[in-house]
């Protein structure tokens, strides 16, 4: 072999040797980031919970990880294998046994450089040279804060009325993000609807109390991240508690979740909200009564739909005062209508602040005898 044809050998062997030794780079790179998100993948479970885990019987979610225990995103990746503060609530390793006997393998990535997670919801791979992150969601409110929605009855489908509303405590039995346990009790509204808010994920037990004769009705109830407010919770006792004589179905309701805040600019002085005849029959309508505790405020305007029906310049109408409408207004059996209130003032003459009505509780009375509360949310 001639000195040239070596060189051309040396040559061929070593471009050879380059693209081969690029592939092995470059795969061992793919594989290695492969490995870094299916670990990243099983962190997040061991987080928030595995989703595709489910009951053999019922096809339902068992898994919730470690924020359906406490209620809490973990303050650091060693929470999921080791109790970080005596918690009772806390049931792990929520990591398999293989990952959670290496100590400190299941913090760092397939470059041995360890994870970025400083509680919530994102886990970081920076190893690689670029950014490797994986998010289990949009908003930590959709693990931490979802709403249940639900209705109490009792054995003959009555509803418990404005005369045993507060007699029926719903309890719900939530982790409260500290390793405890917390009761949060609240009490249907007039047409029995209920809703409970603040419900980290998981499976959590919700109890139905009639107080005066101590029934409890037990549920449990699986939220899953973003519950849906169409899986409502239903609860039937088992005896005639409700009379029928207290007209509880033969009332105007609230349309749950209508309830509006409205103004322009910083101003949050207007409310609306929407109501439905149940009743079975037409309802005439000829006044409005809203009552409240605070702020102290005034309002000049009422609207029933399109139409205004009540206003008055000065003096305006405050908490317990009747607003006599300027027309009869009907509803019909099975139909809906948009009351506002406008204009609210700090003052009766109407030369006071703008006062923000958000977060106020109103209870509300029609000429008919219809009553419910309407707690109001922030303004919009």
């Amino acid at each position: 072999m001639s000195l040239v044809e070596l060189t051309v050998l040396i040559v061929v062997v070593a471009i050879v040797a380059a693209v081969a030794m690029r592939t092995l780079t470059n795969s061992m790179k793919q594989t290695r980031k492969g490995r870094t998100e299916r670990e990243i993948e099983m962190l997040q479970h061991a987080i928030a919970g595995d989703p595709s885990l489910m009951s053999v019987a019922g096809g339902v979610r068992t898994d919730f990880g470690y924020v359906g225990d406490v209620g809490a995103f973990p303050p650091d990746l060693d929470a999921l294998v080791t109790n970080p503060g005596g918690y009772q609530t806390w049931d792990g390793p929520y990591i398999p046994a293989g990952f959670a006997e290496d100590t400190d393998g299941f913090k760092t990535d397939e470059w041995g450089q360890p994870y970025t997670y400083n509680g919530g919801l994102d886990i970081v791979s920076h190893g690689s040279g670029k950014t490797i992150r994986r998010g289990m969601g949009d908003n930590e409110d959709d693990f931490l804060r979802n709403t249940v929605y639900g209705v109490v009855r009792d054995v003959n489908d009555s509803l418990p009325g404005v005369t045993w509303r507060d007699s029926v405590d719903l309890e719900a039995i939530i982790p409260d993000g500290a390793g405890g346990l917390d009761a949060k009790v609240y009490h249907p509204d007039s047409v029995g609807e209920f809703m409970l808010d603040s419900i980290p994920i998981g499976k959590h037990l919700i109890r139905a109390i009639f107080t005066p004769d101590k029934d409890t009705l037990v549920r449990y109830m699986r939220i899953m991240p973003r519950h849906n407010s169409d899986d409502q919770l239903v609860f039937n006792f088992a005896a005639n508690y409700f009379s029928e004589e207290l007209g509880a179905d033969s009332m105007l309701t609230l349309v749950e979740g209508s309830q509006l805040v409205y103004g322009s600019g910083m101003d949050c002085n207007n409310i609306s909200f929407e109501i439905r005849n149940n009743t079975g029959e037409d309802i005439q309508v000829t006044s409005l009564t809203l009552t409240w505790s605070t702020p102290t405020a005034y309002y000049q305007e009422v609207w029933w739909g399109p139409d205004r029906v009540w206003e008055n310049g000065n003096p305006r109408n405050g908490s317990g005062e009747v607003a006599t409408f300027s027309e009869t207004k009907t509803i019909t059996y099975g139909s809906t209508a948009l009351i506002k209130v406008e204009a609210f003032r700090g003052t009766a003459m109407g030369n006071g602040s703008k006062p923000d009505m958000s977060g106020t509780t109103f209870t509300v009375l029609f000429s008919d005898g219809s009553t419910f509360d309407v707690s109001m949310g922030s303004c919009n």
